[in-house]
């Protein structure tokens, strides 16, 4: 490992160099998206200027939303600062580390709470510092090693520093950040710290592997993944090697599984503890920059656009904190090639495997997403063989996605434990998957892609067996693109006991009418019509969600399942059921008409 150099007084340059601050600061005299970026990056740090100072303002157990806040203002204000010098940025973020620094402690039993404000410590000592004075430096340079970086060793055994999830890259990251902007006063911490970080990051690189599918899901590979991408480019400024972290099984193919989760209506499939609301995906900016991959660049691109014609408070929300790194991150020769991917198809196996194709790269294309996994993994949901779908621009298949988590331990919900499945949003209630009368869906069992091609049309299936052990000998669910492009589901289930029912579900929010052997959808305009072909005798019913909330539930208006419900003969009869869809502007008999 290349160690740091603690002989320096001076901060090495954590995410930018000077250079590369002369380079963007070029380009934004130029017409272009960067320009852009940059008069709205000002914009942010000008309305910094009036927001107020961040307090020790704790909510439940933690003081995150503080952090958030202290991270973004310090990356708005910073970046603004690199640009035109303007001392009331400066002085703004001065302000807030100062009352940082006095707060009794950061809430190191949060350690994402501790996390967040090394990184926001470090990024403005380095790129604000020499608006400070010696006497305020040395002050927020106190406040980082007292209230940060020691507590952040304290417990050399503590779980998130090793975990397979986001808090490894969160946490090692965000104090690695820290430690090196403070290496010159106290290298044995900063050694400790980087060394630990270089170690243990990996671990958080099997959320990637084998493939790129990120076990936790959409929202979380982009709270990770900046994380992960932070300490990289840290690490290299500060030690001139990336030590691999860039480099880890499925890592860069991630980008593509980003890219490919979103649907033409610009939402993500909302699976796990994400929400269909697409995040500006900054991360993503990197990886095109880093790989010079131009699909990766043009993929959030399109997106910030969006988001600089909107009014400019919609982007200082805590998911919005990094947005003005796409100024370091943004690579305007990627824009040469306007073409869209040219894939339409994306899969990867892994703990929670995960499919997506569309029609064309259009906002009315044809789109499914489909997933198997295990539930009970980081933030996961009982949602094996679940699925979204969208065509005409409208998503038929919805995923109510996550909950709101200190809402529910405010209640005395058990939400990462006890009361996990007990919650329509988390449990098996609330998703699109297979469902058997009687049976809670076990959220151990492991459901893995078993099938998967996307030629000549793309095809996907999982092996769902293992949400119900014992009750089924065979649990197959087969996605597939069919004649006239026409989406097909089928399922199959062997070794179910005589009088079982066997329920295909599908959640949605259009409106529903029932036909024979057919249910229409209705929805902002547009219409869709599932026809199901069976081996068995078919029900067709819906169920009004609400009925099935308890008291904890938030609601989700207009929310309906759909089930068609199929009684097997006997456990040696392999049940069948096929789904199509037929998006077309009318519905020829024998289904009725609006």
């Amino acid at each position: 490992m290349n160690t740091l150099d603690s002989t320096t007084t001076a901060p090495p340059a954590l995410l930018a160099s000077p250079a590369d601050f002369d380079r963007i600061r070029e380009a934004a005299n130029h017409p272009g998206l960067l320009r852009d970026l940059a008069a709205f990056v000002r914009h942010l740090a000008d309305h910094e200027l009036n927001e107020p100072v961040v307090t020790r303002d704790i909510q439940g157990r933690r003081l995150l939303h503080v952090s958030r806040r202290l991270l973004r203002r310090v990356i708005n204000c910073g970046l603004a600062y690199q640009l035109d010098r303007d001392p009331r940025h400066a002085r703004r973020v001065m302000l807030d580390l100062q009352a940082a620094a006095a707060f009794s402690d950061w809430n190191p039993s949060h350690v994402l709470d501790v996390a967040e404000r090394c990184a926001a410590f470090a990024l403005g000592l380095d790129w604000l510092g020499d608006a400070f004075t010696p006497d305020e430096r040395r002050t927020i340079e106190d406040a980082l090693i007292r209230l940060g970086l020691e507590p952040g060793l304290a417990d050399p055994s503590a779980w998130y520093f090793s975990a397979t999830n986001n808090w490894n890259a969160v946490c090692n990251g965000g104090l690695a950040m820290g430690a090196i902007t403070v290496r010159h006063r106290r290298p044995d911490l900063a050694q400790a710290l980087i060394a630990r970080c270089i170690e243990q990051l990996p671990l958080h690189g099997e959320n990637y592997a084998p493939e790129g599918a990120y076990t936790e899901g959409p929202m979380y590979w982009d709270y990770g993944t900046t994380f992960h991408v932070l300490a990289i480019e840290s690490l290299l400024r500060a030690t001139g090697s990336t030590h691999g972290l860039d480099a880890l099984p499925g890592f860069r193919q991630s980008a593509d599984y980003m890219v490919h989760v979103i649907g033409p209506t610009g939402e993500f499939y909302s699976y796990f503890d994400s929400g269909p609301s697409r995040l500006p995906l900054t991360a993503l900016l990197w990886f095109g920059r880093h790989y010079n991959i131009p699909r990766f660049t043009r993929a959030e691109a399109d997106n910030l656009r969006q988001i600089l014609a909107a009014p400019t408070g919609s982007a200082l929300g805590a998911n919005s904190r990094y947005i003005a790194l796409s100024l370091l991150w943004l690579k305007p020769e990627h824009f040469a090639d306007a073409a869209p991917p040219k894939a339409l198809a994306w899969s990867g196996a892994g703990p929670n495997p995960v499919a997506f194709w569309r029609s064309a790269w259009t906002p009315d294309a044809t789109w499914v997403g489909a997933k198997g996994g295990k539930a009970r993994v980081s933030h996961g949901h009982l949602d094996a063989g679940s699925f979204v779908f969208e065509a005409g621009g409208v998503r038929w298949a919805v995923d109510p996605g996550s909950e709101d988590y200190h809402r529910l331990e405010s209640m005395g919900i058990d939400l990462w434990a006890r009361d996990r499945w007990s919650i329509f949003r988390l449990g098996s209630e609330g998703h699109s998957i297979p469902r058997i009368d009687g049976v809670t869906p076990d959220p151990d069992g492991r459901c893995p892609r078993i099938h998967w091609t996307d030629t000549p049309a793309p095809r996907v299936s999982f092996d769902l067996g293992a949400l119900y052990p014992g009750v089924v000998d065979r649990l197959h669910r087969t996605i597939s693109d069919g004649a006239g492009g026409r989406t097909c589901w089928l399922d199959e289930v062997g070794g179910l006991a005589a009088g079982r029912i066997y329920r295909f579900t599908w959640i949605t929010i259009a409106d529903v009418i029932i036909g024979d052997r057919c249910v229409l959808l209705a929805q902002n305009g547009r219409q869709l019509r599932i026809d199901v072909d069976c081996n068995q005798a078919v029900t067709i019913g819906v169920i009004d969600p609400s009925t099935l909330l308890k008291p904890h539930d938030t609601p989700i208006p207009g929310l309906k399942r759909i089930e068609f419900a199929l009684m097997a003969p006997g456990v040696d009869f392999t049940l069948q059921l096929t789904a199509r869809l037929a998006p077309s502007p009318s519905f020829p008999l024998p289904c009725p008409t609006f």
